[in-house]
C-alpha cells in the first residue's frame, strides 16, 4: 500500500510523507489524459456535474450499503408541495433588493426540537454588518418553517416541468463523439476497478444533471438580478445547486465564497488536476480552517484562499473539552457506506479490548441507528462496547484516546483535540483521508492485527505535533466577518 517515503524538514520538525495509492488515482489520471472536463452538452461543461456519481460507485461496489428505510413522499404530493412553496418564495422576494450577501444552505440538519442547525452559518453573525438573505435548498427541509420563506422551489418547478416535457417530446443523447470518448473511458474504468458502468446509464445521468443545471442557473440568474447581491456564500460549492449558482454569479460579476466544511474530498476543487483547463467552475474565494489546510489545496490563480478558522468547531470544543479517563477509550465512527465492513474489523480486536480493559465508543451515523442490530450483528456480541446512536461526535472525541474509521470529516476535526491517535481503515472510499495519511497525522491500517500493533505503541504525537497551531485559526467568527466585510468593501470600491 505504501509507495514512497519522503522526509520534509520545516524548520521546527519533520514530516514523514507517505504517498498512498488511493482508489481514485487511476480515475484522476484517466480523466486528465482524456480531457473529460472539456466535454459539453447544450453548451454546458458537464463532466464536473457527473463525475462524483462514478467515483462513489467505484468505492462502494463491493460494500454493503445500509439504508434506514426512509420513504419519500408520494411524487404527486412533492409536486403540489413544490408548487405551493414556489408561490410563497415569489411573494417573499418582492420588496427585497440590493442585498449584500446571499447565504446558500445545502448542508443543514434538523435537530430533535425541529430547528435547523447549520454547522457554519449559524455560528457567524453578519446581521449588524450587512444585508443578508438565507436561501435554503428544498430537499428534506421543505416542511420546516424557516426554510419555506426562501427556498429553491421555483427552480425545482422548472426541473419537474422540463422532465415531463422531455418524456413527452424528446429523448436526448450526447453526441456521437462524446459517446465514443466516454465508452472508451468506461471500458478502461470497468477493466481496472471491476465495475459495470454503461454508456446509456451515464447518458441518462448527463441529461439529468445538464437539465438541472440549466433550470437552476436560470433561477439563480433571475434571483440575483432581482436581489442584486454583492457576494454569495456557499457551503459547499460542488452540488447541483452550487455549480449553477457559481455559473450565474460569474455571468453577473458577483463574487462567490466557499466555506470549507471538513475533509478534502476527491470530487472537490482541491483535487481537480490542471486548474487552468476549461470546464472547472470554482468560487472566487475559499475560506479555510488554518494554514495547514491552505497548504493542502491546489487552486488556480483567480481563487484566493483566506484562512479564517472553524466557528462551529470552536464552539463544540468549548462545550466538550478533552477529558482524562482511567481506562483507554477508542472511538469508532461509522457510516452506511462501509459500516458493515468497519463493524467486522472492530470485532477482530475484541480479545485485545477485553484483555486490556479498553472501552469502545461506537458512534453510529444517524442513518444507521435503526438498522445496525440487523446489519452489524457482531456488534451485539462484543464486550466493552458502548453503541452511541445520538448525541455529539465531539462529546465522543473528548473522551477518546484513539479514533478509527474509514472516511469521515470527524478525523480532521479530531486534530483539534490533542492526544488522540487517528487510524484509517483503508477499505472502500477513504480518498478523503489522504491528507491525514500523507502528512503523518493518521496511520493507515489494513487488518485488526496491524491496529493492535499500533495500539501497543500508543503514540500520541500523531495528533500532538509541532504544527498543531497551524491547523485551526482561532476567533473564527470575527475572522469570517472581517474577511467578508473586506471583500464587500473591495467590490464597492471597484463599482
Amino acid at each position: 500500500m505504501m509507495l514512497a517515503h519522503l522526509c520534509i524538514f520545516d524548520g521546527d520538525s519533520y514530516l514523514t510523507m507517505e504517498t498512498i495509492n488511493t482508489p481514485y488515482r487511476y480515475f484522476f489520471d484517466l480523466e486528465k489524459e482524456m480531457k473529460l472536463f472539456s466535454l459539453k452538452e447544450d453548451g454546458i461543461f458537464y463532466w464536473q456535474l457527473v463525475r462524483a456519481s462514478l467515483l462513489k460507485g467505484i468505492t462502494t461496489k463491493d460494500l454493503h450499503v445500509v439504508s434506514n428505510g426512509t420513504v419519500r413522499r408520494r411524487y404527486s404530493k412533492e409536486v403540489l408541495g413544490t408548487v405551493k412553496e414556489s408561490n410563497k418564495m415569489k411573494k417573499a422576494v418582492k420588496g427585497l433588493y440590493n442585498l449584500d450577501v446571499i447565504q446558500i444552505r445545502p448542508c443543514v440538519t434538523i435537530g430533535k426540537d425541529g430547528k435547523l442547525d447549520d454547522h457554519q452559518y449559524d455560528y457567524i453573525d453578519l446581521s449588524d454588518k450587512c444585508r443578508t438573505l438565507d436561501l435554503y435548498c428544498l430537499g428534506a427541509y421543505s416542511e420546516v418553517d424557516q426554510c419555506v420563506k426562501y427556498s429553491m422551489a421555483p427552480a425545482e418547478i422548472g426541473v419537474i416541468f422540463s422532465k415531463i416535457l422531455g418524456k413527452l417530446f424528446w429523448n436526448r443523447h450526447i453526441s456521437d463523439t462524446d459517446k465514443s470518448v466516454l465508452e472508451e473511458f468506461l471500458k478502461r474504468i470497468n477493466n481496472y476497478y471491476g465495475t459495470s458502468f454503461d454508456a446509456q446509464s451515464l447518458n441518462n445521468i448527463i441529461q439529468y444533471e445538464v437539465n438541472c443545471h440549466i433550470q437552476y442557473k436560470k433561477y439563480f440568474l433571475e434571483l440575483f438580478k432581482t436581489l442584486n447581491p454583492k457576494l454569495v456564500l456557499e457551503y459547499p460549492h460542488y452540488d447541483d445547486h452550487m455549480f449553477a449558482a457559481n455559473a450565474a454569479a460569474k455571468e453577473l460579476g458577483i463574487k462567490t465564497v466557499e466555506f470549507q466544511h471538513g475533509r478534502i474530498n476527491a470530487h472537490e476543487a482541491y483535487w481537480y488536476e490542471d486548474q487552468d483547463e476549461e470546464g472547472k467552475l470554482l468560487p472566487d474565494f475559499f475560506f479555510v480552517y488554518g494554514k495547514w489546510w491552505q497548504d493542502q489545496i491546489k487552486l488556480p490563480p483567480f481563487c484566493k484562499v483566506v484562512v479564517v478558522g472553524n466557528p462551529y468547531l470552536e464552539k463544540q470544543i468549548e462545550l466538550f473539552p478533552k477529558t482524562t479517563n482511567n481506562n483507554r477509550a477508542i472511538s469508532v465512527f461509522s457510516n452506511p457506506q462501509n459500516g458493515k465492513a468497519l463493524s467486522e474489523f472492530i470485532f477482530g480486536i475484541q480479545d485485545y479490548v477485553i484483555k486490556n480493559n479498553i472501552q469502545i465508543l461506537y458512534k453510529l451515523h444517524p442513518n444507521e441507528k435503526d438498522v445496525w442490530k440487523t446489519e452489524y450483528p457482531l456488534l451485539e456480541k462484543m464486550q466493552n462496547v458502548a453503541i452511541i446512536d445520538s448525541g455529539s461526535v465531539y462529546e465522543v472525541l473528548s473522551q477518546s484516546d484513539a479514533a478509527i474509521g474509514i472516511n469521515s470529516t470527524v478525523f480532521f476535526e479530531a486534530l483539534a483535540y490533542n492526544g488522540i491517535d487517528l487510524y484509517i481503515y483503508t477499505i472502500g472510499d477513504y480518498e478523503g483521508m489522504k491528507p491525514l495519511l500523507e502528512s503523518g497525522k493518521a496511520r493507515a491500517v489494513t487488518n485488526p492485527e496491524e491496529l493492535i500493533e499500533f495500539l501497543e505503541e500508543h503514540r500520541n504525537e500523531i495528533s500532538n505535533n509541532a504544527e498543531t497551531n497551524e491547523r485551526w485559526e482561532y476567533n473564527a467568527n470575527i475572522n469570517i466577518c472581517n474577511a467578508i466585510i473586506d471583500i464587500l468593501e473591495d467590490v464597492k470600491q471597484k463599482h
